[in-house]
């Protein structure tokens, strides 16, 4: 009958550090482990022995999706005039798209198919006089962003519905938290990511078709011609070459290699991308959540990372939300916490706002009494 108002650790899933946080006199504990169920069995029967509440967090990396990264703010070689040997450090990726490019008015004078090795691109480029080019590069890697929600996603529920059904945790288990994994913060800048699933491009076919209804209206509406796109199959494989201001306003077919020139002031093509990725986002998310509360009976929240369309929705695909504070002072702290607490306040449900992860300052910074942050954490519904 009384409040449950848990204040512990989060901390991982070594039987040895459960065992120190016990004997601390903590009861209540975040653990991390990773989704393929290594630990978990030493990690739940060290829990339920000390008879502690615990919250499952998904430690290990989210599933990142394959496909093509559009920054030309990034990844760009400058001042081309003549031959040159190429030397580019990306990590990450597999191979690149390049475009060589006329500085002064974007133009293109050459496309090129090169490889990267050990996150090397190491090649020679040529252009055609001697005015100022900019090569363009495009790498096809896996992204740290993007999470993959296809076939990357599938692989990964399997594992942790499997790893639950092996090591089932005991009645301690109060939440699953980031069952996606840990999920990278999205880019600051304008970069952009086009996944080559076929599953992406099936959806993003399908969401073309209803949309817009027939090919001559989403062609106007992506500002380019018929004359080079003839079907919906090659429609949906297109990725914009350009991200904000910079870049070029083609699209290019990885399939065939061809450029197809649009407006890209007026286009609408990353606005439909981006309506895909959130649906894909949402509903496949929705079904693995639906799938570990089956198995677990508790909630499924997730760590907040941004206002994504993943959180940001009236249709909420968690249970509840995670604050993860950084800060040197009790000011800072709320102000990462707030932004969290804004996402839950908006849902049409009520959900669940648990501080997951709050980072107090140590050293000569460290705050003489904790006890207020506590308090402003709790006023704001933690």
């Amino acid at each position: 009958g009384a409040a449950y108002l848990p204040i512990g650790l989060r901390i991982d899933g070594n039987p040895e550090t459960i065992r120190k946080a016990a004997d601390a006199g903590i009861q209540d504990v975040v653990v991390e482990l990773p989704a393929n169920g290594t630990g978990w069995k030493a990690a739940f029967e060290a829990l339920e022995a000390r008879q502690m509440r615990y919250v499952l967090a998904i430690n290990s990396l989210a599933p990142g999706a394959r496909g093509v990264a559009v920054d030309p703010a990034a990844y760009r070689v400058n001042g081309v005039t003549a031959r040159k040997d190429l030397r580019v450090r990306i990590p990450g990726a597999l191979s690149s798209f390049g475009v060589l490019a006329l500085r002064q008015d974007g133009s293109v004078g050459k496309t090129y198919r090169f490889d990267v090795e050990d996150g090397w691109l190491r090649s020679e480029i040529a252009p055609g006089n001697e005015l100022e080019h900019a090569l363009l590069l495009f790498p096809r890697m896996r992204s740290q962003q993007q999470p993959d929600f296809w076939e990357g996603l599938d692989e990964h529920r399997d594992r942790l519905l499997i790893a639950l059904r092996a090591n089932p945790p005991g009645p301690g288990l109060r939440a699953i938290l980031n069952p996606l994994g840990e999920l990278m913060p999205p880019p600051s800048g304008s970069g952009r990511f086009v996944p080559e699933s076929e599953y992406f491009r099936f959806e993003l076919r399908g969401y073309l078709q209803s949309k817009y209804r027939n090919l001559d209206t989403v062609l106007r509406a992506w500002s380019t011609s018929a004359s080079q796109v003839d079907s919906w199959e090659k429609l949906a494989r297109l990725v914009p070459l350009w991200s904000g201001s910079r870049g070029i306003p083609q699209m290019w077919d990885p399939v065939s290699g061809e450029l197809v020139p649009c407006d890209s002031r007026r286009s609408t093509v990353w606005t439909d991308i981006g309506e895909v990725l959130a649906m894909a986002a949402a509903k496949r998310t929705q079904r693995l959540a639906a799938a570990l509360r089956q198995a677990a009976d508790v909630p499924v929240i997730q760590d907040w990372h941004g206002w994504t369309p993943l959180v940001e929705r009236q249709d909420p695909v968690f249970q509840g939300i995670g604050i993860r504070t950084r800060g040197s002072a009790p000011a800072e702290v709320l102000a990462t916490a707030s932004r969290a607490a804004s996402t839950v306040y908006r849902w049409p449900i009520k959900g669940l706002l648990a501080a997951t992860d709050v980072e107090v300052a140590t050293g000569e910074n460290a705050p003489r009494d904790i006890s207020n942050l506590y308090e402003d954490l709790v006023g704001l519904g933690a």
